[in-house]
């Protein structure tokens, strides 16, 4: 099987901007990842600049990102507070507020929760949970193990059917079922 070929782009050329009040925000989409950069001024807040484009009490987006320079403090709806300074990688669960702190521009690369954040909600937003398994390259294997070993292996594996009853009560939807592999598929963060 042929392996994609390599692909770049560059930030500083986006596919998309976004204008912000006190902000910007460029967004480059590289096959099925997208990542940001946002810049925002001092004196941005989320719940200030954002809350009434977004329409929620608080960021229900999870942020996995990096900041480059610039600081910001936040609060998560709990009362948990925290701190991102440059050079801090960060991973932001949904429900906070964040603002820039002191006298420099923030400037953050995005990677996790950009897709759709400073925009106005489009239909429902809906978080999806993947749980997948698969035996990986079971044609060599079955043939390396042989049928008995490879029996076992499939029981095991076959299992997974009998967790229906999980995905059920986690208000899952059980996904494709073959031989080798199967999902299940959560509207929620489980």
């Amino acid at each position: 099987m042929d392996s994609p070929p390599p692909q770049t782009k560059s930030l500083s050329a986006p596919d998309e901007t976004l204008s912000l009040e006190k902000g910007s925000a460029g967004t480059v989409r590289l096959g099925e990842m997208t990542v940001g950069r946002l810049v925002l001024e001092p004196g941005w807040r989320w719940s200030e600049h954002v809350r009434p484009i977004a329409g929620t009490a608080s960021c229900q987006f999870h942020h996995v990102g990096l900041i480059l320079s610039g600081a910001m403090d936040g609060q998560m709806d709990d009362g948990t507070e925290f701190m991102v300074r440059p050079g801090d990688i960060y991973d932001i669960p949904p429900g906070h507020d964040n603002w820039v702190i002191g006298d420099e521009p923030l400037v953050t690369v995005i990677w996790g929760g950009w897709r759709g954040w400073g925009k106005p909600p489009v239909g429902d937003r809906i978080l999806t949970t993947m749980l997948m398994t698969d035996i990986a390259s079971s044609t060599d294997r079955v043939s390396m193990v042989g049928d008995a070993v490879w029996d076992q292996l499939l029981d095991r594996h076959h299992r997974f059917r009998t967790r229906r009853k999980y995905c059920d009560l986690r208000f899952g939807r059980m996904g494709w079922l073959r031989q080798d592999h199967g999902s299940c598929h959560f509207d929620c963060s489980t």
